[in-house]
């Protein structure tokens, strides 16, 4: 349905048959501000809000409207919200702000925008992330260094003791590693497993840069990089283990 039909069955349906604006029978207990944030129609938004809807209502996840448009990668949808009166930095219920979801979305306006309004930079949702992990995680450069130019630790660790270099280390995410190398991640900082980034890493030059800011050594399970690109098949990163283990 185009959004020029979509917003006449909405008006119709609140005006002339009074439907609640604020009803959240829809599903996860969704009300129809959730579901045009997430589907970007401002239009039917302005007019909800015109009719009295709740901005900051949560659903059954305590996801707000503007926790879906940031994962949608909405920035109108968002800035109608937040200067309609809605919080920058809500929590669902796993603790992600709009700004967590924003971070994986392919918009650095919409990280630009959230924060600008008040929205925390650094917070860490139930599985310890912050906004720099996810970005890490998804190899975004530029969210990286945005998070980084307004506190974020590059040294911050989630719930497994990941850093962000461990996440970038696996992906193998290059350009993004030098970044953190270069703002102070620690390359041989541990997770839960012992594990450094250089342990994560399957991409030959990622970690060739890693080994020449100092990463060696063994995770608990006493592996070395080694072991770990001899049992999944890395021959280029073995010879680096090799070379690391005749340091030693």
């Amino acid at each position: 349905m185009r959004v020029s039909a979509a917003s006449k069955v909405v008006k119709v349906l609140v005006i002339e048959l009074s439907e609640d604006v604020n009803s959240q029978s829809f599903n996860n207990e969704s009300m129809p501000l959730h579901l045009t944030s997430q589907d970007g129609h401002v239009k039917i938004a302005q007019f909800l809000v015109e009719h009295g809807t709740a901005r900051v209502a949560q659903d059954i996840s305590r996801m707000t409207p503007l926790h879906l448009a940031s994962s949608s990668g909405h920035l109108d949808r968002a800035r109608f919200l937040v200067e309609h009166g809605a919080d920058a930095a809500p929590q669902n219920s796993f603790r992600e702000t709009p700004l967590h979801l924003a971070s994986s979305s392919s918009h650095l306006g919409l990280a630009w925008f959230l924060v600008e309004h008040g929205a925390d930079a650094v917070p860490q949702n139930s599985s310890g992330e912050t906004p720099l992990h996810l970005s890490s995680s998804s190899g975004h450069l530029d969210r990286a260094r945005f998070f980084v130019e307004h506190g974020a630790e590059t040294a911050a660790e989630n719930n497994v003791g990941e850093t962000p270099l461990h996440l970038v280390s696996s992906g193998g995410h290059l350009d993004l590693a030098w970044f953190l190398v270069e703002h102070g991640a620690d390359v041989a900082a541990r997770n839960k497993d012992e594990s450094t980034p250089l342990h994560e890493s399957g991409h030959l030059d990622l970690a060739w840069l890693l080994v020449e800011h100092g990463a060696n050594a063994q995770n608990s399970f006493e592996e070395t990089p080694l072991h770990l690109a001899s049992s999944n098949g890395h021959l280029d990163l073995g010879s680096i283990g090799a070379s690391i283990i005749y340091e030693i």
